[in-house]
């Protein structure tokens, strides 16, 4: 009789109720036990897993010296800005953009470039100005095509028409003369950098700078905001935001937008921090050569990766990532694996945008910082003062034979007639 009415009480519908919600509670107060406790640790590393980025941390690249132990090429510190994607919003990014850039150019200090200037209310592309330039330095009307140019150049060095135009091409190289041609596609250079710029973004190859610049206004500011700015102004934002783009999902890296800057601008910036929020100034290695251009076609000189050929073979896979400056001629490039170093790298808290959290604090097995490995050394048998003096008497030489005039040495005196294509010469 007992046993009928504890049966009844038990699945009556409110004492059901209760006790369903009792087994429940006991089920979710289990599950919360295990995930917490029994694997708390395993869920809290695929966490931080999740949120944690690596960031390189650059190796000093080697020195070169000559065959006395002469500097030839070294690393020199220098102030570099750095502006961080936080997550911020859009105005004060923009407001931050073009106080920075306004304060770098008022004080003549060189930002990062961008494919459309404004002079004197005009828009141009900089890569047009630059073959505009090199053509009036090298005596060619601005409008001339590179087929022109090429064809001139061939003609005035005497290269043999028989020739097809890559292995023409290697001849003027040859004599000292690289030519910012594509032979492949007959076109300057420069017009190449202005096309892939373009169609980064999906525009048409022939728009205008104008043109561009409008186009790329849309897709920057805000159509409320545009009224606010001068174009100026939104070139600045653009020039930012573009930078920012390149970035991707690695977000979490500040962009450079200055190197090498002077000091006391570096300490302007950092008095006015609150101003500038997400900036910082770094102390980054500058490459230097203490003896400028003498031996610079040994040294070589170095510059960012650029074309297809450098894209292929310096990736993630080898060590490096899109921003790094690599040998691009020379000794630089010859000994670029030598030189370079081992990055090492460190990890950041990034969230699933990209956008920088906090630092890392280690503890983490697997998660340690790795120190960089310097480059190499690299010592050369050349004698840079030897160099220096060559330089000199075939600077001196060549000068005398295209004016026509004596050569005049303590060894004696020997004349020539007028040859003004005399431009490149040998020393033994």
């Amino acid at each position: 009789m007992k046993g009928d009415i504890l049966f009844e009480k038990i699945f009556d519908r409110r004492h059901f109720v209760v006790l369903i919600l009792i087994i429940l509670f006991a089920v979710l107060m289990y599950r919360l036990a295990q995930i917490t406790i029994i694997d708390g640790e395993m869920y809290r590393e695929k966490a931080d897993d999740s949120f944690l980025q690596r960031i390189t941390l650059s190796a000093k690249r080697g020195d070169i010296y000559d065959a006395n132990g002469i500097l030839l090429a070294e690393n020199i510190p220098s102030y570099t800005v750095k502006f961080l994607d936080a997550p911020q919003n859009a105005s004060e990014i923009d407001r931050v953009a073009i106080e920075l850039l306004t304060l770098l150019e008022d004080r003549d200090e060189m930002y990062l470039e961008f494919p459309i200037q404004i002079i004197d209310d005009r828009f141009y592309f900089r890569d047009d100005l630059s073959t505009r330039a090199w053509l009036a330095s090298n005596g060619f009307p601005i409008n001339s095509s590179a087929e022109y140019v090429y064809e001139q150049i061939r003609e005035q060095e005497y290269i043999d028409k028989s020739l097809n135009m890559y292995d023409a091409q290697k001849m003027l190289l040859y004599q000292g003369i690289s030519l910012p041609i594509s032979v492949k596609s007959m076109k300057f250079l420069n017009d190449l950098n202005k096309e892939r710029f373009l169609e980064r973004y999906s525009f048409d190859v022939n728009l205008t700078a104008e043109q561009a610049f409008e186009a790329l206004k849309e897709n920057f500011i805000r159509t409320s905001d545009q009224e606010k700015y001068t174009d100026e102004e939104m070139l600045k934002i653009i020039t930012v935001r573009d930078a920012f783009r390149k970035q991707g999902y690695l977000s979490y890296i500040p962009v450079e937008i200055a190197n090498n800057i002077s000091k006391e601008t570096a300490i302007l910036i950092q008095e006015r921090g609150m101003d500038f929020p997400g900036v910082s100034i770094e102390i980054d290695p500058v490459r230097n050569y203490p003896f400028g251009e003498s031996a610079a076609h040994v040294i070589g000189y170095m510059g960012k990766i650029s074309t297809m050929r450098e894209i292929e073979k310096y990736n993630s896979d080898t060590g490096y990532n899109p921003n790094d400056m690599i040998g691009k001629t020379g000794l630089e490039n010859t000994y670029e694996d030598v030189l370079h170093g081992e990055d090492g790298y460190k990890f950041i808290y990034a969230d699933a945008k990209g956008n920088y959290i906090g630092d890392f604090i280690e503890g983490i097995l697997g998660k340690e910082t790795k120190e960089s490995d310097s480059g190499k050394d690299i010592q050369l048998t050349l004698d840079i003062e030897l160099q220096q003096a060559v330089e000199h008497y075939l600077e001196y030489g060549l000068g005398q034979i295209q004016a026509g005039e004596p050569y005049v040495s303590q060894w004696g005196q020997m004349n020539y007639k007028p040859y003004k294509n005399a431009k490149s010469g040998a020393a033994m």
